[in-house]
């Protein structure tokens, strides 16, 4: 019980006391930063802008929530981050919990602690940018259906579901409904449950979705004329059937990404994928094919894109981060006591150090930048005193 708690507790600080170490980043941060500020200032919710320039590429949710954070908190790194590291924290308890109810505690804990210090989740959690928002809104929403196509589930999982879509599409548009539906979808034809997929048409679902997403879409389309159009057709279909937003990056531009995004655990999965019990560490064959379907549909759809980013890919690594939990949990049990032992302690001092290396990847920079400064200014006087 105890773990579970301290696992919990150390994402939400290395998540939230970090947030202030790096200045924000150009563009992107100080892109939504900017849009926030200029919320507060003008009153005007609707139309998102830049220095007096309307933006309307993406949709407000993570700009109004760090508007009310600036208004809480003031205008600094630390309120412009928060709401994407909550999300960030809000990820690796949703894993947590996932993979409770698909095995145990234990492999729950495992994958938590995995999406924790998974580079790119980790790196992206600090960044004040709409693709962590997205990963946990989309990812909870799959959940959501997962949970209300059960077996006497509660109505109100389905209505949760719908809700999630909603500020995933707020978030970033479509994408924030295609991606749970189409997980949903599939899944349910692969798994051949076909015939229940008229559950997921609830009218009392779609007014939920309708009364949170429309407000917006009408008061934007009244502020400007040609919104509709510049934000569904421009903005969804011809960025991604077209070369608009730059060059195309290869079909295989995801897979070195995925296996970095991993570091450090993929060193200790590439071990324990080895040993015999492999094939009995997973779920169940459902869960699996939920699992991997929630991996495959995401990986292809940006795969096929004609426009690749990084942070992009991130929800995959939820998936993820569950089956390599229950590999490492199931490599564990079959460990002898002795070296098990000796093995807690290697971790111990790993986890140690990689987390000082961390701390000192995220400080080091804006001290660099501070030194260069000061050491700049001691030059420049001892020049004007060399004059004199």
């Amino acid at each position: 019980m105890q773990k579970k708690y301290i696992l919990f507790l150390i994402p939400f600080i290395l998540y939230i006391c970090l947030l202030s170490v790096m200045p924000q980043m150009e563009p992107d941060e100080a892109r939504y930063s900017l849009i926030a500020s200029a919320m507060n200032q003008s009153g005007n919710y609707v139309t998102p802008h830049i220095k007096n320039t309307i933006y309307l590429e993406k949709p407000p949710l993570v700009s109004w929530a760090t508007a009310i954070l600036f208004k809480i908190l003031g205008e600094n790194d630390f309120a412009a981050r928060l709401f994407a590291a909550l999300c960030a924290w809000g990820c690796i308890l949703l894993v947590y919990f996932i993979g409770r109810r698909f095995c145990d505690e234990k492999t729950g804990l495992y994958a938590a602690m995995l999406l924790t210090i998974s580079l790119l989740p980790f790196i992206l959690g600090h960044l004040n940018i709409l693709d962590i928002p997205l990963t946990f809104f989309v990812c909870l929403s799959a959940w959501f259906g997962y949970l209300a196509l059960q077996k006497q589930s509660p109505q109100y999982f389905l209505y949760l579901f719908y809700f999630s879509c909603a500020l995933a599409f707020l978030t970033k548009g479509l994408i924030g409904v295609l991606f749970p539906s189409g997980i949903l979808i599939v899944w349910l034809i692969w798994v051949g449950r076909w015939r229940e997929i008229w559950k997921f048409f609830s009218p009392v679902g779609i007014l939920i979705f309708l009364a949170v997403v429309c407000p917006w879409l009408i008061l934007a389309q009244k502020e400007n004329s040609d919104f509709l159009w510049f934000f569904f057709v421009r903005e969804h279909f011809l960025r991604f059937t077209t070369k608009m937003h730059g060059k195309t990056e290869p079909f295989y531009f995801y897979l070195p990404v995925i296996i970095g995004g991993v570091i450090p655990w993929i060193f200790y999965l590439i071990k324990a994928w080895k040993n015999k019990y492999i094939t009995e560490s997973l779920f169940t064959r459902d869960e699996n094919k939920f699992l991997i379907t929630w991996f495959l549909l995401i990986f292809a759809f940006y795969t096929v894109s004609s426009s690749k980013l990084i942070p992009y890919i991130t929800p995959v690594f939820l998936p993820l981060s569950l089956f390599a939990g229950s590999i490492f949990k199931r490599y564990e049990e079959e460990m002898p006591a002795e070296q098990k032992k000796w093995r807690n302690i290697i971790y111990r001092l790993a986890i140690i150090l990689q987390s000082l290396i961390l701390f000192i990847a995220l400080i080091l920079p804006p001290i660099l930048k501070k030194y260069a400064i000061l050491k700049n200014d001691i030059i420049f006087a001892i020049l004007i005193l060399k004059k004199e």
